[in-house]
């Protein structure tokens, strides 16, 4: 008969940072996956506002 262990086993948590777009262990020194870094920054982005008209502004007058 096998001795039945009181506490519950699991698997330990990996001390490694989390890629913020796959939340999976990443083993690279930047933080995040190559490949998911790749789909961050070809991801859509939205586009920047236009800068005020210097010329429409009342204290250029």
């Amino acid at each position: 008969m096998l001795p039945v262990s009181p506490k519950p086993w699991h698997v330990p948590t990996p001390n490694r940072p989390i890629c913020p777009v796959c939340k999976k262990a990443v083993y690279s020194r930047a933080g995040i996956h190559p490949q998911c870094a790749v789909t961050q920054a070809e991801s859509i982005r939205p586009p920047r506002p236009d800068p005020p008209d210097p010329s429409a502004s009342p204290a250029a007058k």
